[in-house]
Formats: structure tokens, sequence, C-alpha cells
């Protein structure tokens, strides 16, 4: 599930058992050929010896937590930014432009590359499409309360040169590269063909360097910090304009224009940010999160929900420089097996409860 080396079980089963242990389990064990790297059968499922008895329990064991104790870290510094937001007309004009401060704080990656980690002040916010929403989908409704407690998200997603400074000249899980242009990505272009593991594995050893919890976005999290306090398709208003964000611009939303269609990645902050001081919420690369998308209907059976929960599918938010505006709403998810991967998808991180100085 977590796409581990074998040798990377063995170490976890020998702290939990003790190596004389481990080693007598393996030879009851019948010898087995490993699937080929990053060919788990989509239709595989969770199994256990022992039924899960809540969604919380079976959301426990799948999700990999990424708190690491393993060092004290040092208390953040947050500094304050001013910036300016827009307002679009359904046709796509800027009527508005706010002046705005936001509180973020700087990771140090080494060689100059930092981190800008953005606070999300706690707040309640309605998640799921209006209703008339042009365009919305079934999933997208209904529409529920969620209260959300504070937490840091990244200004930008996580661009190639931060991906180096964490992850080092590792490749990213497979010396394969299917659905991608090839092309020479500059440092601050977002990294893609990335691999929901392959963001876990970034959020490991992001908060094993620092000592701080970083980890993906929650479906919440993400549209909370997305939607900065509006309840429009788009943080800048009921349409989008390929002047705003980066995507398919040969199509069009509602009646906003049509325009450039940039077929790859831009370099990130090239667009206006929300309120909440956040760039590219729309549109350049599809964001993982780290839960799936569960449509929990009313009468569903506590049963038929958890199955919901252990598929293999996790969130995809915000759409891309590929994708069709419509897909770039705030409301809009889409679901994708976490052992897939392609070029117009990357990711963002979140840091729980830092110290602060």
């Amino acid at each position: 599930m977590l796409s581990l080396r074998d040798e990377d079980v063995q170490t976890v089963k020998e702290s939990v058992l003790g190596k004389k242990q481990t080693a007598s389990h393996l030879k009851e064990l019948p010898n087995k050929q490993p699937h080929p790297q990053n060919t788990i059968p989509a239709n595989q499922t969770l199994s256990s010896s022992q039924p899960f008895s809540s969604l919380q329990q079976l959301a426990t064991r799948w999700v990999p937590s990424t708190r690491v104790r393993a060092k004290s870290p040092e208390p953040v510094s947050p500094q304050r930014i001013k910036l300016q937001t827009v307002k679009v007309n359904r046709l796509g004009e800027i009527i508005k432009r706010t002046r705005t401060e936001t509180t973020y704080f700087e990771e140090n990656l080494g060689n100059g590359i930092v981190l800008k980690m953005v606070r999300m002040p706690s707040g309640a916010f309605v998640m799921g499409a209006a209703h008339g929403e042009q365009e919305a989908n079934e999933n997208e409704y209904p529409q529920r309360e969620v209260t959300v407690p504070e937490f840091w998200i990244g200004q930008y997603v996580v661009t190639q040169a931060q991906w180096k400074a964490v992850m080092g000249p590792k490749t990213i899980s497979s010396q394969q590269t299917p659905n991608t242009t090839n092309k020479v990505k500059k440092p601050l272009q977002p990294i893609d063909n990335i691999f929901w593991t392959d963001a876990v594995d970034f959020c490991q050893k992001l908060s094993q360097r620092t000592g701080r919890d970083y980890r993906l976005p929650s479906n919440a999290q993400w549209e909370y910090a997305c939607r900065a306090g509006t309840t429009t398709p788009f943080h800048f208003g009921d349409t989008i304009t390929p002047e705003l964000a980066n995507y398919n611009g040969n199509y069009t939303y509602a009646q906003g224009p049509k325009g450039k269609y940039r077929e790859q990645t831009t370099e990130v902050g090239c667009f206006p940010p929300n309120a909440f001081g956040l760039y590219d919420m729309h549109g350049n690369v599809w964001e993982w999160c780290l839960d799936g998308w569960q449509s929990f209907q009313s009468g569903s059976s506590s049963e038929q929900n958890i199955q919901r929960l252990s598929s293999q599918k996790k969130a995809l938010r915000g759409g891309s420089w590929f994708y069709l505006p419509t897909n770039c709403r705030a409301a809009y998810h889409l679901t994708y097996p976490f052992h897939n991967r392609t070029d117009d998808i990357g990711f963002r991180v979140v840091c729980l409860a830092p110290q602060v100085a």
C-alpha cells in the first residue's frame, strides 16, 4: 500500500518482533515474487484478520502519520507580508483590487532555498458546491459546514528546487516517467509526475529534518485554504480567465473569455494570490490530499462508508494546466489511484502547530 521495499518492511518487523522471531517467521512463509515496482493492482483493497469497528480505526491504520519526534524543533519566527487580491465580474474583468496581509514563516531547506508556510486561522466554512453552481457534480453535494482548527500551509506548491533540497538526487519512485512532456523544468516550476507515496515521503523527510509535523492537506484543509472566506466557484469570483490561472484556455467557464493555453506548468507565484496569501490554488498542477474523498450519502451503512474510505484512490484538488476551467473550481475534486501519476500532478504541504518564538 505504501510502496515500501522489502528491506523497509524487514526493518519494521525486526524493530517490533526482534531479529530472531522475524527470521523464524520468515522461514515459514512461502516464496513469493513481489509485485513489480509501481504496478499495484488497481482493484486491490485492504484486508485484515480483524474487522474494522469504526471509520477512525480504519483511517488510523490506513493513513500513515508523518509525525516525527526524532528532534526538538526550533521555534519559528512568523513574519507579515502585504499582498493584493483581485475580484472579477461574470465576464472575467477585474472590478476590484484589495490589499491584504498574511502571516508566514520560512523553513530553511539550505542553499538559499526556503519553504514559505502561511498561517490559516481556525474557522468554519461551507464545504462543497453552492446550490445552482454551474457545472457542479453530484458528488460536490450536499454542502456541509466544517470547522477547521488552525494550521499552516505552503504558500506555493512544492517546487523543483524544494524537492531536490529535501529529497536529494533521488528519482521519483521509478526510472520510468510515463505521461511526461520530458521538458527541462525550471527551479521555480512545480515538481510533477508525483505519486501520492512520493508526496508522503517528502513530508516524512521534511518532518525528520525539522522536527515539525509536516503532511499533506486533508480535503477540508485544502478547500478551506483555497476559498479564503469566499463562496464563489473561484476565490476571485464567478468565473476564471487565463490571466488569473494556468489551465486549458481553449475552454471557458460561465461567461469568462477564452485565452492562452500554455501546455505546461508555469513558475509558482505568477498569478494573483487569494485573501489568505496562497498562490496557484486554481490550475497549474493537481494537488494530492492526504485522504480520499468520501461521499457519505444519507442512508449508507457503516460497511459501505468503510469501503469508500478503504479504497486506494486519493483526492486531487485544484485542476491543472491541462484541464478545463470547470475542473479548477474550489469544490471540484478528482479521485485518482495513489499509485498513478501524470505530469500535471504535484502537491503542497501542511504543518501542524509549529512552536512560535
